[in-house]
């Protein structure tokens, strides 16, 4: 399995954060550019091919209305 520069920029700002909730937003300041334009669902798309990358059981849980958070 191989992970992208982004999906891998995912885990490790998901890593980092120790369980705790990460949002779509700050997702977006750390692991794209600045120019990243906040309305895109690339963050969403770039979780669900992550997801499908580590496969199950799934680790990384998405927190409605906050963000994602690694499974702890």
């Amino acid at each position: 399995m191989s992970l992208s520069r982004k999906e891998l920029g995912v885990l490790e700002v998901l890593l980092v954060a120790g369980g705790g909730v990460v949002s779509a937003e700050q997702l977006l300041a750390r692991v794209w550019d600045a120019n990243a334009d906040p309305f895109t669902n690339t963050v969403r798309v770039t979780v669900a091919n992550l997801r499908r990358k580590l496969g199950d059981p799934p680790v990384i849980d998405t927190v409605i209305g906050a963000g994602y958070r690694l499974v702890t």
